[in-house]
C-alpha cells in the first residue's frame, strides 16, 4: 500500500465503520468495541505501521496533548543535576498519560519578555504548564494567575 493509510482505509480493510476505528484508536473509548474487532483493527494498524497523527487528534479534540515547561534560564536549569532528575520524572510521568513535554524559554534580556510570555500562554500551545523557578516574579505570577 504505497499511499498514505487513513482511518477510512483501515475501516475498509477491517470491514467496519470509520467511527469504530476511531473508537479503537482512542484509549478512552477503545473498551466500547469488542475485543475481536479491536484486535483486528490493531493488527491492520500494526501491519501498516499506522499511528494516529497528533495534529489530527489535537484538531478533533481541541487538546494539544502537550505540557509546557516555561524556563527563564535554560543553561542554569539544564546544568542542574536536580533539575535533570525533575525533567526526567516529569517527562516519563506525562508520557504515561499520553502527553509530550514542550520547552519554552524566556529571554529576560529582551524588553518585551513579559509580553512574549502572555502571547505564549494565550496561544494555548499546551494543555498545561510547569513554570521554572527563575521566571517567577510577583508581576509574572500575577500575569499567570490571570489565565486561571
Amino acid at each position: 500500500m504505497g499511499e498514505k493509510l487513513t482511518i477510512d482505509k483501515i475501516a475498509a480493510l477491517a470491514g467496519v465503520n470509520r467511527s469504530t476505528v476511531s473508537r479503537v484508536l482512542n484509549p478512552a473509548t477503545a473498551s466500547l468495541i469488542s475485543p475481536a474487532q479491536r484486535e483486528r483493527i490493531m493488527a491492520i494498524c500494526n501491519e501498516y505501521h499506522y499511528r494516529p497523527r497528533a495534529s489530527a487528534r489535537a484538531f478533533a479534540s481541541g487538546r494539544t496533548s502537550r505540557i509546557g515547561l516555561i524556563l527563564g534560564s535554560m543553561l542554569r536549569d539544564f546544568l542542574s543535576p536536580v533539575f535533570a532528575e525533575f525533567i526526567a520524572g516529569l517527562t516519563f510521568g506525562i508520557q504515561r498519560h499520553g502527553y509530550a513535554l514542550t520547552v519554552h524559554a524566556l529571554d529576560f534580556q529582551m524588553p518585551d519578555h513579559e509580553e512574549r510570555l502572555r502571547d505564549f500562554l494565550l496561544s494555548e500551545q499546551a494543555d498545561g504548564y510547569f513554570l521554572g523557578s527563575s521566571i517567577i516574579s510577583e508581576r509574572k505570577a500575577d500575569l499567570i494567575r490571570s489565565f486561571e
